[in-house]
Order: structure tokens, then C-alpha cells, then sequence
């Protein structure tokens, strides 16, 4: 995997400012719930470039209608995916809020809430090692359904298990750098938020399509 170019290759671009202060406002927007889907739609479209080996990997901020679906669409699949989450959640608050004043169930209440919170964290963790699959498998077919091929997501989670387990990391990581845009107040933060947001996208773009290359070919007719 190319490390670097996933967290440089945005300033290759010669409209790369242009494109990422549009991003940082589409990020802004997102506390509000408005303006995630469009974020989300563009980071498919970066991830559709990586995979064809695109030399220009921004795309412009056009067809807003597309990006914004498309966004909406894969926010509704991470939702299906995190339904397990929310019904340990679910779990916890109905034995936690009636019982949690009451000192006779101090220990189950305090059982419940550890499991509950170590089910939740384990989910978060298989979650993101599945993400690139489900990200890119979406983003290449533009199938709903492929989002949900479980045994196709394991497969390809498993045998690309190394490019993921780094992909996933250096994720983490740009996020954290992107923290320090508080420094450079509040439109920084949604610059380095966005330009995280981008440097995602070239690292599943790259498992994806290594996968792709490493893959097998198929048996020539007759052998």
C-alpha cells in the first residue's frame, strides 16, 4: 500500500483548496444533519477513482443529487449494521434505569452495564474491520445488497486481513491528526475533519483494488 500518497495526494490536485474549504462547509453543515450524506457520497466517488486507478482522484463538487443519495443510502446500511449495538443499549437502559436506584441490584445493574459496554466496544471493533469491505463493495457496485453479503464481506475482510488491519489504523490516526485543526479554530477543524474523511477513502480504495490485482484469474476454457 502506498502510505504517503493516501495522506498527500489531495494537494496534487490543482483545485485541491477549492475543494476541500467546500468540503470543510459540507462538514460544518453535517452538525446539522444536513450535510454528511454529500461528504459520504463524495468519499465513494474518491473510492471508485482509487479502485480504476484514476489519475485525477477528486472528483468536482457536481451532481449533488448523486452524492447526496448515494450518502444517504451507505448512512442507512452502516445503520442496519449497528442495530446489535442498539439493542445491548436498548438492554442496558431498561435494566439499568428502573433498578439503577435501587441498592439490591447494585451488582446486576453494574454486570449488565460491563457487558453491555464490552459487547458494544467488541461490535465497534468488527464493525471496523468490515467497513472497508462494505464501503467499497457499495461504492463499486452501487448495490444495496452488496452491503450485505455476509460471507462475500468475511471473505474478503479475512483474506485482505494485513492492507485492512493497516487501512483501519491509519484511519484512526488521520483522525486524530484531523483533532488538531481546533487549533486553527473552528474552520480549521472541519478542513483536517474533511481532509481525514479523504485520506479514508484513498486507504479502502487501495485494499479494494489490491485485492483485485492479487485475486486469481480464472481458469483459461478447457483446462
Amino acid at each position: 500500500m502506498d502510505v504517503g500518497k493516501s495522506f498527500t495526494y489531495m494537494f496534487e490536485d490543482k483545485d485541491w483548496l477549492v475543494k476541500l474549504v467546500v468540503g470543510a462547509v459540507f462538514g460544518l453543515l453535517s452538525t446539522l444533519l444536513i450535510g454528511i450524506p454529500f461528504v459520504i457520497g463524495y468519499m465513494l466517488e474518491v473510492i471508485r477513482r482509487v479502485v480504476r486507478g484514476d489519475p485525477q482522484l477528486l472528483p468536482n463538487w457536481d451532481k449533488l443529487g448523486e452524492k447526496f443519495v448515494q450518502g444517504l443510502v451507505l448512512i442507512v446500511i452502516m445503520a442496519i449494521w449497528l442495530i446489535p449495538t442498539w439493542v445491548v443499549l436498548c438492554v442496558q437502559l431498561g435494566v439499568t434505569i428502573p433498578l439503577g436506584d435501587n441498592p439490591d441490584y447494585t451488582s446486576l445493574v453494574t454486570a449488565v452495564s460491563i457487558c453491555g459496554s464490552c459487547l458494544n466496544l467488541l461490535w465497534s471493533i468488527v464493525i471496523s474491520f468490515f467497513s472497508p469491505a462494505i464501503f467499497t463493495r457499495y461504492a463499486v457496485t452501487g448495490q444495496f445488497a452488496s452491503a450485505f453479503q455476509f460471507a462475500e464481506i468475511w471473505r474478503f475482510t479475512t483474506k485482505n486481513f494485513v492492507n485492512i488491519l493497516i487501512a483501519v489504523l491509519l484511519a484512526w490516526a488521520a483522525g486524530l491528526i484531523a483533532g488538531f485543526g481546533v487549533i486553527l479554530c473552528v474552520v480549521g477543524l472541519f478542513l483536517t475533519w474533511f481532509w481525514s474523511v479523504l485520506v479514508e477513502a484513498h486507504l479502502f480504495g487501495q485494499v479494494y483494488r489490491l485485492a483485485q490485482v492479487s485475486a486469481p484469474a480464472a481458469p483459461a476454457e478447457g483446462v
